[in-house]
């Protein structure tokens, strides 16, 4: 792999079974292979931090994993608390329940929230928008939501849905 091309990549552990050497793991071969980011969960932020120190690969933590459907005050506390552990990229999921029930309102406040406390620390924001259980017009519209917002990025997917982006 190139270094140009794997700068680009965040190298993901988000499985409930995942273990503290598989995480170890993760590390050392995004430091090896010179990847952008380690991203998992939150229980794990502090270690990989820890543990990527100087390397230059950030971590990133996965917030209201995965579904999506806790609090903005919920979601605003877990990115707090990684962004104080280390984190210097947040993924979080929108409340799709919200999207799909037409509470655009809802689901921009909620995005707007997490990109100000990314913002305000230097973070950087990603929204992952499950993709695979919007429209194609909800899709658009979670992509408006999150650009007026704030938010950084846009991913399709947490994994975790019945499918990936296509």
């Amino acid at each position: 792999m190139t270094p140009d091309i794997a700068r680009y990549i965040d190298h993901t552990m988000v499985k409930p079974d995942t273990s503290e050497a598989q995480i170890a793991q993760l590390c050392q071969e995004a430091i090896d292979y010179h990847l952008a980011a380690v991203a998992v969960n939150p229980v794990y932020v502090d270690m990989c931090s820890q543990m990527v120190l100087g390397s230059g690969v950030a971590v990133a933590s996965a917030i209201s994993f995965p579904l999506g459907a806790t609090s903005t005050r919920v979601k605003s506390y877990e990115a707090q608390q990684a962004i104080e552990d280390g984190a210097t990229e947040l993924d979080m999921v929108i409340n799709v329940g919200a999207l799909k029930s037409s509470k655009y309102d809802v689901v921009q406040h909620d995005i707007a929230a997490i990109t100000r406390i990314c913002h305000d620390a230097g973070a950087i924001c990603k929204v992952v928008i499950e993709a695979a259980l919007l429209t194609d017009d909800e899709k658009v519209k979670a992509c408006q939501l999150a650009e007026s917002a704030g938010a950084d990025f846009v991913t399709t997917s947490t994994g975790f849905g019945p499918g990936g982006a296509t």
